[in-house]
Parts: C-alpha cells; sequence; structure tokens
C-alpha cells in the first residue's frame, strides 16, 4: 500500500473547523489590537512630559495648545500644570516663542531639609531659655493665627496637635462632595498633595517635629497642614509645592512655614511665593543644611531666611551669606514625632520653625501688621552676634524674646533721672514709643498711683478707670491716624498735687473697636517733696 493514500473529507468537521479557525484568528486579532493599543500608550506615555506653564491671561485655557494631553489651573494663579506628547526640548521651544506663555518649566524635585538625629543627651540645647521663649509667648493676646506647614504632613494620632489644627468650616466632612468649590473634597483638615487626599498624615515624621516647635511658642497657632511628598519619602516636586502654596492662600494663612529647598531656582516656586507675599503671608524659609550657601527659596528677599546657631556659634551645617536674615537655635533640639516621641534633632528646618511660632505669636498680638513689620520687628530684636550689624553668618542675629518686647511694645518715655525719681515741684513732659501698624488706634495712657489701680476689666478688650485713679487721658484726638512708630510728647504734666510715692504710667493701644493691638505696658515714677 502507497504510503500516500487519500482521506475522505467530512463536510460537517471542515465546517466546523473553519468556524473554530476564524473565532481564534478573530480573538488572535482582538488581543493583539489591545496588546498594540497598550505598548503604543506605554511608549507615548513616556514621551509623555510634564511641565508649569505660567500664561499671561489666566483666563486662558491650555486647550488651545496642541498636544496637551491634561491640564489643570493652579490655584487662582496664571500657572497651568500640563502634560504634553512632546520631547522636552521641542515643548520648550514650542511655548516659548508663543506670545500667550510667560516661562514655561519642567517639573523639578526639592526635599525637606534632613533633620540630623542625635542620642547624644550632651548636645540637648534649651533653645526656648535661650530666646527667652516666655518673653516672647507673653506676646500673645490668644488671637488665633493660621500657620500653613507645607512639610510631610502631621501626625492625627498625637494628642499635643489635636486641639491645635485648623478645621475647614465651609466643607461638610465625609460627604464627598466638594462642599466649598475649592477643588478639594472634603479637604476639613488640610490637604495631601502628594497622594492626592485629604488626610495628611505624617509617616515621614519632618513635618510633625516641626509642628511640635511651632506650637510650643504660640499655643493660639493653627496648623493647617499641607502634604507634599509620598509616603516615607524625603523629596517632593515643585507643582505639589506651589500648588499647596496657593492653597493657603485661599484658606487664609498668616504664616507659611517653609523647612525645605531646591537645588536650583524656580520660577513657579517664585511666582508662588511673591504672591503670597502681595496677600500678605509671613514667609519663613530655612536656610538649608549645606554650609556653602543660602539655598531656595530662602534666598528670596520675600521670605524670612532664617540659619541656625549652637551656644551663640553657627552650626557646622548652616550657611552664610548676605541673604541671611537671622538665626535661631538649631542643634540638639528637643522635638515631637510621629507618636509624640520626643526627639533630639538638629537643622535649619527647626530653627525656621522657631521663627515661624515667633511670627505667630506677634500676629495672634495684632493681626493688622504687615510682612513687613513682622520682618522690621525681628531684625530689630536680634542679639548681635559676630561683627557688629548684620553680616553674612547670622544676618542680623539671634532672636530675643526680650529684646522683642522692647520693640512691639508701646512704651512710656520718662525724663532720665537716678532711681525714676522725680520731684513734686517739677514739670516735666512725657515721652511715648508707639510700635509700628498698619490700623487706626486709640492710645490710652493713664497714671495708677500708689493706692489705686488702673487696670484692665478684660485685656483683649478695653481700659477700665478706676473711678479714685488720678489721670487717664485719651490722647488719639490728635494721633489719630496709621502709626508708623514715631515717638509723640505727652502734654507737660505738673505733679505738684501729688502726694508721695511710687507711680506707673500706663500706656495701651487699641484698634478703633477697642481690641488690644499690644500688651500694655508701664514706667515708673518715683514722687517725692
Amino acid at each position: 500500500m502507497s504510503p500516500f493514500y487519500k482521506i475522505k473529507s467530512n463536510n460537517c468537521f471542515s465546517k466546523k473547523f473553519l468556524s473554530t479557525s476564524k473565532q481564534k484568528i478573530f480573538f488572535l486579532f482582538i488581543v493583539s489590537t489591545i496588546l498594540f493599543i497598550f505598548f503604543s500608550s506605554q511608549i507615548l506615555a513616556e514621551k509623555a512630559e510634564t511641565f508649569i506653564v505660567a500664561l499671561k491671561n489666566k483666563n486662558l485655557s491650555c486647550k488651545v495648545f496642541k498636544n496637551v494631553l491634561s491640564w489643570k489651573q493652579i490655584g487662582n494663579s496664571r500657572l497651568f500644570k500640563i502634560k504634553v506628547n512632546l520631547s522636552e526640548q521641542n515643548i520648550i521651544e514650542f511655548l516659548k516663542h508663543d506670545p500667550r506663555v510667560r516661562f514655561v518649566e519642567k517639573i523639578k524635585q526639592g526635599s525637606f531639609n534632613n533633620l540630623l538625629l542625635t542620642k547624644n543627651l550632651a548636645e540637648k540645647n534649651n533653645w526656648f531659655k535661650e530666646i527667652n521663649g516666655y518673653k516672647i509667648k507673653e506676646l500673645s493676646l490668644h488671637k488665633k493665627v493660621i500657620v500653613a506647614l507645607i512639610d510631610s504632613g502631621i501626625d492625627f494620632n498625637t494628642s499635643f496637635y489635636s486641639n491645635h489644627i485648623f478645621i475647614n468650616s465651609n466643607e461638610i466632612p465625609g460627604d464627598g462632595i466638594d462642599n466649598d468649590h475649592n477643588g478639594y473634597t472634603d479637604d476639613v483638615y488640610g490637604w495631601d498633595f502628594g497622594e492626592r487626599d485629604n488626610y495628611p498624615q505624617d509617616v515621614n515624621g519632618h513635618g510633625s517635629m516641626i509642628t511640635s516647635l511651632i506650637l510650643s511658642l504660640c499655643p493660639d497657632a493653627l496648623i493647617l497642614p499641607l502634604k507634599i511628598n509620598r509616603g516615607l519619602e524625603n523629596e517632593f516636586t515643585i507643582d505639589h509645592l506651589v500648588e499647596a502654596i496657593y492653597y493657603a492662600i485661599q484658606m487664609g494663612a498668616k504664616v507659611i512655614n517653609l523647612s525645605l529647598t531646591l537645588k536650583e531656582i524656580s520660577p513657579s516656586v517664585e511666582e508662588a511665593i511673591k504672591d503670597a507675599y502681595r496677600n500678605g503671608i509671613i514667609i519663613i524659609a530655612s536656610a538649608g543644611n549645606d554650609p556653602s550657601s543660602i539655598a531656595f527659596p530662602a534666598s528670596m528677599n520675600e521670605t524670612i531666611s532664617v540659619g541656625s546657631v549652637y551656644n551663640e556659634i553657627p552650626a557646622w551645617f548652616s550657611p552664610s551669606g548676605p541673604a541671611l536674615d537671622l538665626v535661631a537655635p538649631g542643634v540638639g533640639i528637643k522635638c515631637l514625632g510621629i507618636g509624640g516621641i520626643e526627639t533630639l534633632a538638629s537643622g535649619t528646618s527647626l530653627s525656621a520653625a522657631i521663627v515661624s511660632g515667633v511670627c505667630a505669636d506677634l500676629l495672634s498680638m495684632n493681626p493688622y501688621l504687615t510682612s513687613d513689620h513682622i520682618k522690621e520687628f525681628l531684625m530689630r530684636s536680634c542679639r548681635d552676634l559676630g561683627e557688629i550689624g548684620k553680616d553674612i553668618y547670622f544676618g542680623a542675629g539671634e532672636i530675643d524674646g526680650n529684646l522683642l518686647q522692647h520693640v512691639v511694645k508701646p512704651a512710656i518715655i520718662l525724663p532720665q533721672h537716678p532711681f525714676y525719681s522725680f520731684n513734686a515741684n517739677w514739670t516735666f513732659s512725657i515721652r511715648f514709643y508707639l510700635p509700628p501698624t498698619d490700623v487706626i488706634t486709640n492710645i490710652y495712657i493713664a497714671l495708677e498711683d500708689p493706692n489705686n489701680e488702673i487696670w484692665f476689666l478684660d485685656i483683649q478688650e478695653q481700659w477700665k478707670q478706676d473711678p479714685n485713679s488720678i489721670a487717664m487721658v485719651l490722647i488719639n484726638d490728635f494721633l489719630r491716624g496709621i502709626l508708623f512708630g514715631d515717638n509723640g510728647v505727652f502734654p507737660a504734666f505738673n505733679p505738684f498735687n501729688f502726694p508721695e510715692g511710687l507711680y506707673k504710667w500706663w500706656i495701651g493701644v487699641t484698634d478703633i473697636d477697642g481690641n488690644l493691638l499690644t500688651p500694655p505696658n508701664y514706667s515708673y515714677m518715683l514722687l517725692f517733696k
């Protein structure tokens, strides 16, 4: 039998086989198409680049640009985050020549100033005593101040923070709706820009330590936690930083703490900080932990740049340069980490947090103070270190609560006499000093005799005159207006009919509604005949 033989075909089997084959071919076609689309999208995604584009008109839509895969306006700014399907070089060339564009910037990375943790108790620094922290806390008049913490978040499980977290009352918790229409759903307790959710829980530890120092100096601060990193990462991207700054502006923050640095200048971050400054926000920035030069954004004029000292000597990691404004303790600082665990750490991040706490106290005292006034107070109240005046290693010097009280509180200035002693037969004039403020004020001057008191009924509201007191004079009739710290002269005073004894001259400043703008101050006068 021939090895070659014919088998008769079975038509039913052939039709079934052909039908099955067609199905297989169709199935393979579908799978191939899906795989092609998937891998093509992956290739396209790899070519996609993310940028921040600054437009000349914030109402212009980025949809007008070609090859824009996605776009989002950042806050109420003229900055847009876009993703495009072009090479980096092409998109920069394409956009920078467009007359509608001011600048374009590729997304860069920044980092928190790494805290140098130490277990050496010998390095423990009594920083609170060193800067006379109690004198600083005395300035607060218990008005709440929103401090934006742009960092790694906050530990919501630490009870120390629980009563000091800003609550967005315009948002209904947990309803899944953006009630205040700000672009962030259920943002009751801040926002996590790194993970894009409403729970800025700190797992890195950096933000919690910063928060503990701010609250140690100003318990009246309300911390607005804005997390810009992901998980345990110490790095972040500038788009998250920029978005957090505009969120802080929108939420009414008065202080922004930036314990972070970028390796190079970012036009987008510059613009956000300048917008925050124009909105009256005080921006505190750590100078960095690289001893070479002041890092960005602390190098900006709109920020208050803070370096670190240890026992009045520059810390080994603290940078120097003309952009340095002042210094604060930064070595062996006790602070609270995640879980409320006490930790000793070092770094300019901590120094910046201390200064942010000081600024919050000043605004709790007088909410009308501008960022320029705050900076003036800080620079004038520093304990001068190093060369006389401002220098590259200490800036204006180290912050000091005793000196700060002299700068920010009004003062009665009596003629210079030994032991405050004055003859009752003399006629003399009394001068007074008024700290800068940016609001119409009332100035009250009163005299407390040896037997009677002039005192405040409510320290936040108004003076009360004792019926038996000798004098209570309202002198704002000729001083009404905006005060900028000039000295004034009280009308000539003749104590001829006053009994001998130790007196106090009191001075207080209020707004037109009677709210104190500084704690009251006094000067002694010993009267003899």
